[in-house]
């Protein structure tokens, strides 16, 4: 009795555990048989049964025929599960030969093989077109590459190694084993959630938890390949989920809670401000999900986990430093290779895909003409008539939007038995034409926003990377002085960074959680005592309730900074919006933006353009990614046309070269050595197309020269007068000469019209 129970707590165990893989794999495989990319190919199921040993392989077909039934697509998987049955026979036939049947190599050309060979038997019985044939040669060579990929996928889960011992190619297999999931799982919808959206915000929060920054990266962008895979519209809430995720990883350190707490917010920004609709509400809804899951998950489970990369260890900043930057930068380049791979895809997608109005008058023929008794006649004899004939017809719909038998060519009233029934088959395919016509531009422009936001983000890594790569020391001692300066005034931050760069000027930034309320001047005052260098007042930025200061050594040179602004006519609100700021580098900043038209609406679009972009900035984004972040926002905004201009100035005061960025904006004017030059720009305003870049200029500055920067209402009625009053008026104040050239520019507009006005003048002075 005893030996009899003891076999069978051995047995036992064993068999719980291929019945719990038996339902494992049944499950993928129902989920994955459905799984699609590019639209129509679906080789997951057929790969994963090639892949898997011959006892699993009969489980995965029940699953993938039990995921067409339960859809009701058996009849249009016929093809699929007719190779499914080729699949497992070739495995049963290789059953006795442990060499062949166990080699990865040999079971991906089988699969690729099969799936080629079932697609040229369905092409030739259904007679389909030669891009049908040539996506079933895309869909075989995908079949092969999946289930070598699952294959090695499969092996390394289920040898027992850990996940931290992997190398390159079993780590790659496994994430494109989790792509392929992901997309499966994005099919599975209720309410307007997505079961595949919040597996990756579960896998994404994991990763962030239990592999840093590396770790996630890896994550998040192959979640958010998954996603474009599956729909071109999800790649915005890919590329917002991998801002997300990165932000996350940075706060490894404050735990679960705090991780989660940042991955939320970023979300919300990200989701509102980019898509800011009711399928917003959705993906917010499909976050909280994920990280609810996230938080439910004991965090001993999580710490076995460990990923392949190695954090740097917190000693010295400074040591791991440049390794920071390099990493930083490679991820820039790496979502820069994205891109591109999506924009070849895409091409190449287009091509095969491309339709013109022909595919109208071949589906017309061949539902209305094949069935003819007069086929023959117009198709053979009178072939070119019959073409000519559908072309003129074409124009017609083009231009009327729809055919009448009137408006029909004499070829088909003379001579088509079935004229009424060509009408209406004409008009119906017509709207189809239109339809996909306006889905596939639709696409196109999501498609195109999701790249510009891969281009921001791969900008803004590549600018914190450069970033890094300037400071040249963390200055530890001067850090415990500045904390001992703020408990002096009772404002108790949370971080201090003390950073100098390679001219040995210091740069301070401190966060505080609550509003600062000591006064500015004192402080910096203060600071300069304690650390015997002259600082500037700071700038301050805040959100949420929290703030930043961001403190700078005084620079050579210094700005006197004044904009005047004239509502139009009638107006009761300024379409122009401007702001001007130093940041904790020795910059000055001007921003002016103006929006389309006058009044409410033009300044919205100023307003957002304006405030979005100072935060960008503030937050330390690039130029040039900042741009490409603002420019898919308003893109995005609404259905109706939003775009606004965008004009920048950025004065380096301890050098005093300008650099003058515009996007669609007026030309504006620099008064240097008692000569003014105008700048003009060729670009286009933010929010009209994708792929904008500023217009540069760049100049050097000295003490006396003027920067005018103005909105399209000042010139008006030309530029030359502008120019005649600077060499007039350089010797006033900024106050007085940009409220001056702003009563003037009022006072020119003599035909009737008026446009909103706006006018900043900038001084550069040395500094006293």
């Amino acid at each position: 009795m005893k030996t009899a129970e003891a076999k069978k707590t051995v047995v036992k165990p064993k068999v719980n555990i291929l019945i719990i893989k038996a339902v494992i794999f049944s499950l993928i495989a129902f989920f994955v048989s459905d799984a699609q990319v590019m639209g129509s190919l679906s080789p997951f199921g057929l790969a994963l049964t090639a892949a898997v040993p011959i006892r699993m392989s009969y489980v995965s077909f029940i699953g993938c025929l039990a995921g067409y039934l339960v859809r009701g697509k058996f009849f249009e998987s016929l093809s699929y599960i007719a190779a499914l049955i080729l699949v497992l026979a070739v495995k049963q036939l290789m059953r006795p030969y442990r060499k062949l049947r166990d080699n990865m190599l040999v079971l991906s050309v089988m699969t690729g093989a099969i799936s080629l060979v079932s697609g040229i038997i369905i092409s030739v019985a259904t007679d389909q077109s030669g891009t049908f044939l040539f996506l079933k040669v895309l869909e075989a060579a995908l079949a092969a590459a999946m289930t070598l990929f699952c294959r090695l996928s499969y092996k390394s889960i289920f040898s027992g190694k850990p996940i931290h011992m992997y190398d390159m190619a079993e780590s790659a297999s496994c994430i494109i084993v989790g792509i392929m999931t992901v997309i499966a799982l994005s099919g599975v919808e209720w309410y307007g959630n997505s079961l595949g959206r919040i597996l990756s915000i579960f896998l994404i929060l994991g990763a962030a938890y239990c592999g840093g920054i590396g770790g996630c990266a890896t994550i998040s962008i192959a979640a958010a390949i998954a996603m474009a895979l599956y729909s071109p519209e999800l790649a915005i809430t890919g590329g917002i989920y991998v801002v997300a995720g990165f932000i996350a990883a940075v706060f490894r350190p404050a735990g679960k809670i705090g991780q989660v707490a940042v991955f939320i917010s970023a979300n919300i920004f990200g989701l509102f401000v980019v898509k800011a609709d009711s399928s917003a509400i959705y993906s917010l809804l499909d976050v909280l999900i994920g990280t609810t899951a996230f938080m439910l998950v004991p965090e001993k489970m999580l710490k076995r986990v460990k990923f392949p990369t190695k954090e740097v260890q917190p000693v010295d900043v400074t040591a791991g430093q440049t390794g920071i930057s390099a990493k930083l930068g490679f991820a820039s380049k790496t979502l820069l290779d994205l891109q591109e791979s999506i924009e070849n895809v895409s091409r190449k997608m287009n091509d095969i895909s491309a339709h013109n109005i022909a595919t109208v008058y071949d589906k017309t023929a061949e539902h209305i003409c094949k069935r003819c008794g007069l086929k023959m006649f117009c198709w053979e004899t009178s072939y070119s008539e019959a073409m000519d004939a559908f072309n003129h017809a074409g124009k017609i719909l083009r231009n009327d939007g729809k055919v009448t038998r009137e408006r029909m060519p004499i070829f088909f009233q003379q001579k088509c038995c079935k004229l009424d029934d060509l009408v209406i088959d004409l008009n119906h395919n017509y709207q189809d034409f239109l339809a996909k016509e306006n889905a596939n531009r639709r696409v196109s422009d999501v498609r195109n926003v999701a790249i510009e936001q891969f281009n921001g983000i791969a900008d803004m890594l590549c600018e914190v990377s450069n970033e890094l790569a300037e400071i040249q020391h963390f200055d530890r001692a001067a850090q415990g002085k500045v904390k001992e300066v703020f408990e002096r005034f009772a404002e108790l931050p949370k971080e201090v960074s003390c950073m100098l760069d390679k001219y040995g000027r210091m740069c301070i930034e401190a966060y505080f959680d609550t509003p600062f309320h000591t006064n500015l001047n004192i402080i910096a005052e203060a600071l300069s005592d304690a650390l015997k260098r002259d600082f500037e007042i700071p700038s301050k930025a805040a959100v949420n309730g929290e703030e930043k200061l961001s403190f700078f050594e005084k620079a050579n040179y210094r700005l006197e900074f004044y904009a005047a602004q004239q509502n139009a006519i009638g107006g009761q609100v300024c379409g122009d919006c401007y702001e001007y700021f130093l940041d904790g580098k020795g910059f000055a900043h001007m921003i002016l933006s103006d929006g389309m038209g006058t009044g409410t609406r033009a300044a919205v679009d100023s307003v957002m353009t304006c405030n979005l972009f100072l935060k960008l900035i503030k937050a330390g984004f690039g130029f040039e990614s900042a741009l490409k972040l603002l420019n898919s926002s308003l893109f995005m905004k609404s259905s109706d046309e939003s775009l606004a201009t965008l004009d920048i100035g950025c004065v380096d005061l301890y050098t005093g070269k300008m650099e003058l960025m515009k996007a669609g904006a007026a030309a504006s004017f620099v008064y240097h050595k008692g000569v003014v030059q105008k700048i003009d720009c060729k670009s286009l305003p933010v929010g009209i197309l994708q792929g904008i870049h500023f217009d540069r200029t760049g100049i050097t500055l000295e003490d006396g020269d003027i920067v005018v920067m103005v909105s399209d209402g000042v010139l008006e009625t030309g530029e030359d007068w502008v120019e005649a009053e600077m060499e007039l008026y350089y010797d006033k104040s900024a106050r007085d000469l940009a409220s001056y050239l702003c009563r003037e520019a009022q006072r020119r507009r003599i035909d009737g019209h008026s446009d909103d006005i706006t006018v900043m003048i900038s001084k550069i002075k040395k500094a006293g």
